[in-house]
């Protein structure tokens, strides 16, 4: 099994839609690594200085 991390701290006024896009975009090229059985793109967004 192979994972992997990164955290990235993004400032306050970032716009979280670049990230989904990116990630919307980037995705698809996993879709062709042998035996790979799943993948997961996460993120985590504050709302009101709370996470959600």
């Amino acid at each position: 099994m192979i994972t992997a991390h990164y955290l990235h701290r993004l400032p306050a006024d970032h716009d979280p839609d670049r990230i989904r896009h990116r990630a919307k975009a980037s995705g698809p090229a996993w879709d062709a690594t042998a035996e790979l059985y799943f993948k997961g793109l996460l993120s985590n967004t504050l709302q009101g200085g709370a996470a959600s």
